[in-house]
């Protein structure tokens, strides 16, 4: 490992002034094509003790295999879609125009159930747009243009009178990429830009919001520091 020992995983940076104990925290950690992101949060008030860190898929499996620390994971999909629970029998019939299986599925609260497929993650990881999901609609916020920004992936949800009518899933390098994403959203739902708000949570963009701005009357952003991305994940865990 990287810190020399096997009480945190490779990527592992504790913040300043900060002896965080194992028995003290939880992990979060995110798989993706690159490998896994990781941040290390107080079991107590879920408040970040480490730099969100990176490392391969089989330096943190081999970490998490030693270690006592809980682990949240979650895992970003290839390619996903939503449906009614039961609806779908066999998941090659409805996906096939997404390429062959397998398939997984993972059933929300509200009564849906995303189909999906990951080269990455390992089973007992939950995808990022099922967890997303679940979260946004257990808040109960009113209608939004709900984003969620970690490094290169993007979701954008549109959430209407309790259920979300459009979620999708990109990779967004750019500001000016993701403003895109989320206008065509408003476009493809017909949304007033005047009256939907958008709601902003994970890594800080201010290239993104500096163009929405221009459009979007309602730019919440308060979701939004270094480790966001993470602090939601345990927030629903």
């Amino acid at each position: 490992m990287a810190t020399g020992n096997n009480t945190w995983p490779e990527g592992w940076h504790a913040l300043a002034s900060l002896d965080p104990k194992p028995g003290d925290v939880q992990m979060v950690a995110i798989y993706g094509q690159e490998g896994v992101n990781h941040c290390a949060l107080l079991t107590a008030n879920h408040q970040p003790v480490s730099q969100p860190g990176h490392c391969s898929l089989d330096d943190f499996q081999q970490w998490h295999k030693a270690t006592q620390i809980p682990v949240h994971e979650f895992h970003v999909v290839d390619e996903a879609a939503w449906f009614p629970a039961g609806w779908v029998d066999q998941a090659n019939d409805w996906m096939s125009p997404l390429g062959d299986g397998p398939w997984s599925r993972q059933l929300i609260d509200d009564g849906m159930e995303l189909i999906h497929r990951t080269a990455i993650a390992p089973d007992t990881s939950m995808p990022l747009m099922a967890s997303n999901a679940n979260r946004w609609l257990k808040a109960k916020q009113g209608n939004a243009v709900q984003v969620y920004r970690h490094g290169n992936y993007l979701e954008v949800a549109v959430i209407e009178d309790g259920k979300i009518t459009m979620h999708n899933h990109n990779h967004a390098s750019s500001g000016h990429d993701v403003a895109y994403l989320i206008m065509l959203a408003y476009d493809q739902c017909n949304l007033a830009q005047e009256s939907m708000p958008m709601r902003w949570e994970g890594d800080p963009d201010m290239a993104t919001w500096t163009v929405l701005e221009q459009f979007v009357h309602q730019v919440q952003r308060d979701g939004s520091d270094a480790w966001q991305a993470y602090k939601v994940m345990l927030n629903q865990a």
